[in-house]
Formats: structure tokens, sequence, C-alpha cells
């Protein structure tokens, strides 16, 4: 009797399903929309000040003040025809690459698509991903320095295996289903400082998983102090739970470094990231057009189908991928990004339930190629 209790309560356990996560992005974006980057470049009052006090006495003379007017005025006026149009005037919104996040509710839309083409592993097969990503969430800014948000991702990894002539090859999981959900929050602490804490939660599986022995929870926190408006930096750390195995605890680089004015180093935006998000150095060609290269630590681990080859085990796939990506700025609230780039130092690993290994795999360099936009509301 009791193995038949344990029968029917299997069979009634929630599971992976695409159609269900597909549903349960669609009903939690109803009442969320993404927060803004947690460490986005907000533009300080303390550069808006000492931009017009051109004799740093700390005050603004009526002079200044106007001098400071008429720069402002010949900056927006970029078809020079001494009148400023609607569509110049929006672009205050963004000045000298910061962005003035002003007091309210504000959302954006981040998705992407990546291609990571035919990878040998060592065992003599190979195989392929494809990985699609969506965020959206909201926030309500009380400052520019305070916020509180709510953010919902969902990221789709579809692995092809391909055995070629080799026997006993490795051909252990095919689609991956994360979804995500996270609180960050951003504050000031006195003039210099700020700090941001993010507890999140997912659950990450095959299709077919039971969905409540795939969740995991952890939390990214830090601070930064601000040396002067071209160089922000800080301490971070995160903690995140790992399926069967102990907690994963990481160190965080916060920066914000405008080395010339062109050319910044910063902590990257992490979209679809596991482990952090990684640095990034941008170099801004033009008004509407940057390139960057960067690199981050990533770490796939999930529970595996209750029905597959090995039920409810657990899957990994580890990486560093190192990328050079090309960014469009459409208008100030739409950005539309190519990358490109090799995943290095990989491996594939297949564990029991409980987390004992069964077989780890390495694979080679792989390339990748794919596309995200970034839509501000």
């Amino acid at each position: 009797m009791k193995n038949d209790r344990n029968a029917v309560a299997d069979e009634y356990r929630p599971r992976f399903t695409t159609i269900g996560t597909l549903c349960l992005i669609i009903v939690t974006a109803v009442f969320l929309f993404p927060a803004n980057r947690l460490l986005a470049r907000e533009i300080p009052i303390d550069k808006i000040f000492n931009a017009a006090d051109t004799d740093g006495d700390g005050l603004i003379s009526k002079q200044e003040w106007h001098q400071a007017m008429k720069k402002r005025f010949d900056t927006l006026d970029t078809n020079k025809d001494r009148n400023i149009s609607r569509e110049e005037f929006e672009q205050q919104e963004e000045i000298s690459g910061y962005r003035l996040q002003q007091a309210g509710w504000s959302s954006f839309v981040r998705s992407g698509g990546v291609k990571q083409f035919d990878t040998d592993i060592s065992d003599g097969s190979s195989f392929k991903t494809t990985r699609l990503t969506l965020q959206l969430g909201g926030s309500y800014a009380r400052d520019y320095r305070t916020s509180v948000g709510l953010t919902i991702g969902y990221s789709y990894n579809g692995y092809s295996f391909s055995t070629g002539t080799a026997e006993g090859v490795f051909e252990p999981w095919e689609d991956v289903h994360t979804t995500s959900l996270g609180l960050p929050v951003r504050w000031g602490m006195g003039k210099q400082w700020s700090g941001f804490l993010n507890p999140t939660i997912r659950a990450t599986g095959e299709q077919g998983a039971a969905f409540n022995d795939s969740l995991t929870g952890g939390v990214f926190g830090g601070a930064a102090y601000r040396f002067s408006d071209r160089l922000v930096i800080g301490p971070g750390i995160g903690v995140i739970s790992q399926l069967e195995e102990s907690a994963t605890v990481f160190p965080i680089l916060i920066i914000d470094w405008k080395i010339t004015d062109r050319l910044s180093l910063e902590t990257g935006s992490g979209l679809g990231a596991t482990l952090g998000p990684g640095l990034v150095l941008n170099y801004q060609l033009n008004k509407n057009l940057m390139f960057s290269l960067g690199g981050r630590y990533e770490k796939l681990r999930f529970r595996l189908d209750e029905d597959g080859a090995v039920p409810g085990g657990i899957g990994e796939d580890t990486s560093f991928p190192v990328f050079i990506g090309c960014s469009y700025e459409i208008t100030p609230q739409a950005r539309l990004s190519l990358v490109g780039g090799i995943e290095t130092s990989g491996d594939l690993r297949l564990e029991e339930k409980d987390g004992k290994l069964i077989r780890k795999e390495y694979y080679d360099s792989g390339g990748f190629f794919g596309l995200t936009f970034n839509i501000r509301i």
C-alpha cells in the first residue's frame, strides 16, 4: 500500500514542460517588468553641479549658469539649426554615456539567442546547443540612487549530441529549461558609497524533471565607492546553492571605469549568467555604435528527466566564454547587439540523483554567435 501511495505521489509531482514554463512566464509577465541594471550608469548630482561650477569655488554664478545652459543647448541641437526638436530633447535622457533615472516606475525587456556550433567531446562524439533567454520585470526608484525591483527570467538550452562512429558516447540530456525570480535592491550610502543586493530563486531542469527537485537560490551583493566621475569600484560576492552539492561562493568585481572618453571597463550586464556577470571592455565608436570584449565563468547545473536514462539525475555544463560584440543604439530606449566568441575550458558531467559522479567528459573550444536586444520603457 505504501508503494502504491509513493507511485501516485510520483505521478502527480510537478514536472518541467515547455508549455508549462511558457505559461508561467506569460502569467507572471502581466504583473512584472524588469528592474534596470543594478549597476546602471546613472549620472550623479555632483557631475551636473561640477560641470557648471567652472571655477571650482563650490558656487554656481549667474554667468556660469548661463554658460552651462548654452553648452547644453548646443549639445542637444545636434543638427545645428538653432532649435531643439522633440526628438533632440528626448536625447537628454543620455548624457555622456550616463543614464538619467527619474523617480517612479520603469521597466525593460531583454532577450537574446545564441547558437554554439558543433563542438568535439573527448569521447569522440560532439554536440551543439541553442540558447534562448528572456528577461522581464519592473522597478520603482525613489530617487536616482535608490530603487527596488522585481524580475523574472526564462532560459532555454537545447542540446543536440552526435554519436558519429564512436561507441559508448555521451548522450546524457536534451532540452534544459530555467525559470528565475529576483528582487534587486539598490541604495545610496552617504555621498560616495552605494550598495546593491539581489536575492534570487531559480528552477533548472530538463523537460520532464521534477520541478521541486530543481530549485536553487542565492544572493548577489556588494558595495561600490565613487572615486570620481570616471571611476566607481568596489567588492561584491555571490552565494548560490547547488543541486546535491555545497553552495558556490564567488567574488564579483563592481567597476564602472571610464578610461577615456571612448574606452570603458565595466561589470557586465549578465543576461543569462549563472555565476556572475563577468567583465566587459567597451569602445564607443560614435554616439550609436559600440564594440565590446568580455568574458565570464558559466556553470549550468540542472535536474534530469524523471523518465530519462538517469532518472532524476544531475547534469552539468561548465565553460569560460570569451566574446566580442557590436551594439547599435536604435533609439535612446532600444539597443540591438551582435555577439560572437569561443567557449573555452568546457566540461560535461553526468551524476546520479544523489550527486554521485557517473561520467565526466571534456569538450574542445567551440565557437558561438548570437543576437540580443534591450528595450527600456
